[in-house]
C-alpha cells in the first residue's frame, strides 16, 4: 500500500526515523488512539495531562513533535502555555475540530514548525484507514510533509486547505447539522415521541437519521457546546438554515403547492449532479443497514478463524498498489488478502506461528539445516505468507517492519525488489488538454511534482490515501497518478508512463511466513551460486542471489563494541547494518544486518564470533529477486 510509496524526497531525508512525540491531553480517547498508532510506527510517545505525573512543562522540550488534544474550550489556553516551550527545530500540531483560533495561537506562541489538523472522525475507530484528516499548513514545509507522509502511511484520506476555509465548511458540516439534529431531538421531546417507537415505522434511511439523533445526544454536551459556540462562522450558516425553514414553514402553512415545488426544485438545482451520486451512495448504505438489522456484520478475515490457508498472501491494501504488485510477483496464483497496516500482516502470521525449539545452538542448527536439506524436500506453499515493504530508494528503511521482524515470530522466505514507476492514467478518450484535476497520493505527487508542474501547471492536485485510490477516484476531466496495475483494474488508459522525477526508484519487499516455516530453494549449498528458483515469474527480468538477515542485540555496553562487531564480518559481504532503538532501555540499540550468502562457511563463523558480543537471531536465509518493469503482472 502506502508504505512503498510514502517517504522523503532528496531534500528531506533528515525527517526519516523514529521521533519523540509528546501528546498533551493524551489520556483521553482520541489521545490514546493516536498514542497507540504512533507507537506501532516505532515512535516514542510521551503523555502529559492533568492526571499524569509528567507535566507539559517537563515533557514538551524533550519532544520532536508536540500534539495538542484537549477540549476546544481550553485549547488556546494550553497552546499559550506550551507553545513557547516547543523547540525551534520541532513541530507543534493540534487535533482540534476548529482551525482558525488554534492555528493563529500556535503561530503566535511557537517559534518552531506548526501544522493544524482535524481528524474528521471519533475515537471509536481502530485505525486511520479510510478516515479523513483535514490538514492546514502553518509553518515549516519539511514537518508539513512529514505529517502528510505519516497520515498517508496509515491509510488516511487527506484534505489540505486553509484554516478559514475549513471553519466555514465546518459551520455547515458540524454547526448547522448538529443544530438540526439537536433541534430534532428537542422537537421529539415536545411532541412526546420516543425514538424507539418511531423505529417501528422507519425505512432504513430514516432509521439512520434517528440513529444520528441518538448518537449526538448520547455524547458529551460540553463538546457540542464548544462546536456550536466557538466557530465564528456558525451564525451565518445557522441563520441561513433557520431562514430557509421559516420560508418553507410559510409555504406549508398557506398551503402553497406551487411554492413548495419551486422551493424544492431550486434546492435540487443547486445540488445538481450530487443528487445522483448521493442516491447511489445511500442505496449502498441502505442495503448495509438492512443487512445489519437482519444479521450481525461479518468481521474482517483474520488468521486463526480458518479463513486463511497455504494459498493466501497477506499484504497492505488496497488492491492495485505496489504491495499488491509485489504479492503477485511472489506468487501469481495466491489469494491476496489486503489489510490496512503492516502490523496486521505480522499479527496474522504470529497467530499461525509453527512450533520451534529454543535458541540454544540455533546457529549450528541453521547451518546443519542449510547443508542437509534440498529444495525437493519441502513444499513451497505449505503455509500462509505475508509481503511487506522493508526499504525504498528515496525514503530508506521501514523502521516498524524491522522492529516487527525482531520479535522473532516470522521467518524471511524471499526478497523481491520492484521498480516504483508512476503512471498518469485517464478515462479512455480523455485528451491532455481536458485535464483539470489530478488525483495523487502525497508522496507520489512529491516524486512526480516536476513533471506535473511542467506538463499540467493549471491542474488542481487532489490528495488520496493510496496509489490505488487515485485510480478509483479518477473521472471526467481528471487524471490519476497511479500504478499500471490499478489503472488496468479500474479501466483507465495510461497517458504518460514513468512520470517520476527521479528514475531508478525501487522498493525491497520481504516475503515472510510464520516462524518455523521453510521455503523451497534456499537450503542447499548451491544456493550461494545465485541459481534461480524454478517456477518463478515466466518472462520476468530477474536476477537471484542469497542473503541472510540477522538481529544482533548487544549483551553489554562498552567502548569498542561496534568495532568488534564489524570485525566479526570482515570475511563476508555485509550489505546492510542498521541500528534501531532497544525498547528495553532508552539510549541503547539493536543492530540489523544483511549479509550475502547462506549460514555456512565464513558467514556461519562470523555469526558465531558476533555471539561473543551479542545475542544473535537469524531472521532468515533467502533468495533475492530483482523484478524489472516487464516482469510485473499488470
Amino acid at each position: 500500500m502506502l508504505m512503498a510509496g510514502c517517504g522523503a524526497t532528496g531534500d528531506d531525508r533528515g525527517m526519516a526515523g523514529p521521533k519523540v512525540i509528546g501528546i498533551v491531553g493524551g489520556t483521553g480517547r482520541m489521545g490514546q488512539l493516536f498514542a497507540g498508532i504512533l507507537e506501532r510506527r516505532g515512535h516514542r510517545v510521551l503523555i502529559a495531562s492533568r492526571s499524569t505525573a509528567l507535566t507539559p512543562e517537563a515533557m514538551v522540550p524533550q519532544c520532536d513533535v508536540v500534539v495538542i488534544t484537549v477540549p476546544i474550550a481550553v485549547t488556546e489556553q494550553v497552546i499559550r502555555q506550551v507553545g513557547p516551550l516547543v523547540r525551534k527545530d520541532a513541530l507543534l500540531m493540534d487535533l482540534t475540530s476548529l482551525k482558525e483560533f488554534p492555528l493563529n495561537a500556535m503561530l503566535q506562541r511557537c517559534t518552531g514548525s506548526v501544522v493544524g489538523t482535524h481528524p474528521v472522525f471519533g475515537p471509536s475507530v481502530q485505525s486511520f484507514q479510510g478516515q479523513t484528516f483535514v490538514v492546514c499548513p502553518g509553518r515549516g514545509d519539511a514537518w508539513h510533509k512529514w505529517v502528510l507522509d505519516f497520515l498517508c502511511s496509515e491509510g488516511a484520506v487527506i484534505k489540505e486547505t486553509d484554516a478559514a476555509t475549513h471553519d466555514r465548511h465546518m459551520a455547515i458540516i458540524q454547526g448547522m447539522q448538529h443544530f438540526s439534529t439537536i433541534g430534532l431531538g428537542m422537537a421529539l421531546r415536545r411532541l412526546g415521541m420516543k425514538p424507539e417507537a418511531l423505529l417501528e415505522y422507519s425505512s432504513p434511511i430514516y432509521r439512520i437519521r434517528l440513529d444520528m439523533v441518538g448518537r449526538i445526544l448520547g455524547q458529551d454536551p460540553e463538546l457540542y457546546a464548544d462546536i456550536e459556540l466557538q466557530n465564528r462562522h456558525n451564525a451565518e450558516s445557522i441563520g441561513a438554515y433557520v431562514a430557509a425553514l421559516r420560508e418553507l414553514q410559510n409555504v406549508l402553512a398557506t398551503p402553497d403547492r406551487d411554492g413548495f415545488l419551486r422551493f424544492f426544485q431550486e434546492a435540487a438545482a443547486h445540488a445538481g449532479d450530487f443528487c445522483s451520486q448521493a442516491m447511489d451512495e445511500t442505496d449502498r448504505l441502505i442495503r448495509t443497514v438492512a443487512d445489519s438489522v437482519a444479521k450481525a456484520p461479518a468481521a474482517l478475515p483474520t488468521v486463526g478463524l480458518g479463513l486463511l490457508d497455504e494459498h493466501t498472501i497477506i499484504t497492505l491494501g488496497p488492491e492495485g498498489t505496489f504491495s499488491h504488485q509485489a504479492a503477485l510477483a511472489a506468487d501469481a496464483a495466491a489469494r491476496v488478502l489486503f489489510v490496512s497496516h503492516v502490523a496486521e500482516v505480522f499479527s496474522a502470521l504470529e497467530v499461525n506461528t509453527l512450533e520451534t525449539g529454543g535458541t540454544e545452538g540455533a546457529l549450528d542448527a541453521r547451518e546443519e539445516q542449510t547443508r542437509a536439506q534440498s529444495p525437493a524436500d519441502i513444499s513451497p506453499c505449505s503455509f500462509i505468507r505475508g509481503v511487506v515493504p522493508v526499504e525504498n530508494t528515496l525514503s530508506g528503511s521501514e523502521g516498524l517492519v524491522l522492529d516487527l521482524l525482531g520479535t522473532g515470530h516470522v521467518d524471511i522466505l524471499e526478497e523481491i525488489t520492484i521498480p516504483i514507476n508512476h503512471m498518469l492514467a485517464v478515462k479512455s478518450g480523455m485528451r491532455p488538454a481536458e485535464i483539470e484535476r489530478v488525483f495523487a497520493h502525497p508522496s507520489a505527487y512529491m516524486q512526480c511534482r516536476q513533471f506535473l508542474q511542467r506538463t499540467y501547471p493549471s491542474a488542481k492536485i487532489i490528495y488520496c490515501s493510496s496509489n490505488a485510490e487515485t485510480a478509483r477516484q479518477c473521472g471526467p476531466r481528471s487524471a490519476a497518478v497511479t500504478t499500471a496495475l490499478a489503472a488496468a483494474q479500474h479501466g483507465l488508459s495510461i497517458l504518460h508512463r514513468n512520470i517520476q522525477d527521479v528514475k531508478g526508484n525501487v522498493t525491497r519487499f520481504l516475503v515472510i511466513a510464520p516462524k518455523g516455516a521453510k521455503a523451497s530453494g534456499l537450503l542447499s549449498d548451491t544456493a550461494q551460486t545465485g541459481e534461480l528458483r524454478k517456477g518463478s515469474l515466466d518472462g520476468a527480468a530477474q536476477h537471484a542471489r542469497y542473503k541472510t538477515s540477522a538481529l544482533l542485540v548487544p549483551t553489554s555496553d562498552r567502548p569498542g563494541l561496534l568495532y568488534d562487531l564489524l570485525g566479526a564480518f570482515r570475511d563476508v559481504n555485509l550489505t546492510r547494518l542498521e541500528s534501531r532503538p532497544n525498547r528495553a532501555r532508552l539510549g541503547t540499540y539493536v543492530f540489523y544486518v544483511d549479509c550475502e550468502g547462506i549460514v555456512a562457511g565464513a558467514l556461519a563463523e562470523a555469526l558465531r564470533t558476533a555471539e561473543q558480543h551479542c545475542q544473535v537471531t537469524v531472521l532468515g536465509t533467502y533468495p533475492c529477486r530483482q523484478i524489472g518493469a516487464e516482469g510485473l503482472r499488470l
